[in-house]
């Protein structure tokens, strides 16, 4: 269901089973229901978890995603730290010898907690960053440059290009952007590491017919293919009139780091910028809701932090905006959340606490079948068995 269905079956669902009729809500506050209940459905019922690399920002500091709704694991080497809070770092690794004697160890008082070098066995949350505790002892893997760039223009009439530098002879490292498009690979080929040819699969020849811009996209001889093929890819939606892409976890500015499809097309790297760390603005609002495949290459993973975390699902705005869980016997769930929102409501005609009860049971109902789905029966947590684990 699309957003105008989904508001058309609530607005179906307050005429019938209460005795407030629908006109008591706007149509902005009843769609503003439907988003809190898509957000609630994918937290509770564990939709749209992913396992994700995070983006270092300083050494033992790394950016969350932007879209983060709810953090569950942070990783160091594929290892769970544990979750603690400032107060207790300084109290148990920098504090006071009275102190110690609640919550230390003797031994680790009365020190710069952190300046502490070694492996992470805890994570932090400060300054809207992920930080690790103690901190590691080494920065992670510098990412060097993944994808080269030769932007240039082809005059008319040209049959190749001439290049300002080099690239690699393996025609399956290279893209060719003509004028914005992507050029496959039997219309072009490499005479030598600074020139392209236009010639066919047929050995003919073709030639510009206007001047128009190039771009040659090429990945060094120095990096490794699979390194490229290992990369992460995301699929986030774009609005129509939109100009900003969110990349979760972040990348390296200045190295290559993204590749970026639309609508399963290819884009060239003068269709969009690298203005953040954490996102890319496109130079074209989109004229339609739109899907983007990001591929993001990031270092070795040699002292990889990764995170998993539970998605905050894209808010619905136009009529035909659809939420990511597709499946309708879910999506009733996010109704019936949207239903209990506004019978909870203060006033004397939209409110009906009763009715407003039975609608949540119904979206719990929705919940339990989701997580017969994404938990497991019986799951005993060891952390049950260690209350008091430091």
């Amino acid at each position: 269901m699309n957003f105008q269905e989904l508001y058309e079956e609530l607005i179906e669902l307050l005429a019938e089973n209460s005795k407030a009729a629908p006109q008591y809500w706007s149509v902005a506050e009843l769609k503003r229901y439907l988003n809190r209940g898509n957000i609630e459905l994918t937290r509770q019922g564990a939709f749209n978890q992913f396992l994700l690399p995070l983006q270092q920002a300083e050494r033992g500091a790394f950016y969350p995603p932007a879209d983060i709704l709810e953090l569950k694991r942070v990783y160091y080497n594929g290892k769970a730290l544990d979750h603690k809070s400032v107060d207790f770092l300084d109290a148990h690794y920098g504090g006071t010898g009275h102190q110690q004697i609640k919550s230390g160890d003797g031994m680790t008082y009365a020190c710069n907690w952190r300046g502490q070098e070694g492996v992470p066995i805890h994570w932090y949350f400060e300054n809207n960053k992920i930080k690790l505790y103690p901190t590691p002892e080494s920065d992670a893997a510098s990412l060097s440059v993944v994808r080269g760039k030769l932007p240039g223009t082809v005059l008319a009439g040209a049959t190749g290009i001439t290049l300002a530098g080099t690239i690699p002879l393996d025609q399956n490292r290279v893209d060719f952007y003509y004028g914005g498009s992507y050029q496959n690979k039997d219309q072009w080929r490499i005479t030598n590491s600074g020139r392209i040819d236009f010639i066919r699969s047929d050995d003919t020849t073709w030639s510009a017919l206007v001047d128009h811009v190039y771009e040659i996209v090429y990945v060094p001889d120095s990096i490794s293919l699979s390194t490229i093929q290992k990369s992460e890819k995301y699929i986030r939606f774009i609005a129509a009139g939109d100009t900003t892409v969110i990349v979760p976890g972040g990348y390296t500015m200045g190295v290559g780091a993204i590749a970026l499809r639309i609508n399963g097309s290819n884009q060239a790297p003068a269709e969009w910028s690298e203005n953040s760390p954490a996102y890319i603005s496109l130079t074209n609002a989109r004229l339609l809701d739109s899907a983007a495949e990001i591929t993001v290459t990031r270092s070795d993973p040699a002292l990889s932090v990764s995170i998993l975390y539970c998605q905050a699902p894209t808010k619905m705005t136009n009529d035909t905006d659809a939420p990511q869980i597709d499946n309708e016997n879910y999506q009733r769930g996010m109704i019936h959340y949207a239903a209990h929102l506004a019978l909870s409501k203060e006033g004397k005609m939209s409110q009906d606490l009763q009715k407003a009860q039975i609608h949540y049971d119904r979206f719990t109902e929705v919940i339990e079948a989701a997580n017969r789905m994404t938990k497991p029966q019986i799951d005993i947590s060891p952390y049950v068995a260690m209350p008091f684990r430091v």
